[in-house]
């Protein structure tokens, strides 16, 4: 089950997103992805992190948790 787009509507679709994109960066900044190793080392009891052979099989299309900041801080 998917949504089947032709080309002028992925087009229209690619104008709305980076429409979007520039106005919520302009109002909130950017962001960036936080390295979890520092926060398990300080919190190993309370913040879990997936065993290096499980981050390894990651691929396309697989789910993951990531730890996102925004740069500048938001309001």
């Amino acid at each position: 089950m998917g949504i089947n787009l032709d080309e002028s509507q992925c087009e229209k679709l690619r104008d709305v997103y980076t429409t979007f994109y520039n106005l919520w960066r302009q109002q909130f900044g950017t962001i960036e992805l936080d390295d979890p190793r520092p926060i398990v080392v300080e919190a190993p009891y309370t913040f879990f992190l997936p065993l290096d052979e499980e981050l390894e099989a990651l691929k396309p299309g697989d789910f993951a948790k990531l730890i996102v900041r925004s740069i500048p801080h938001s309001h």
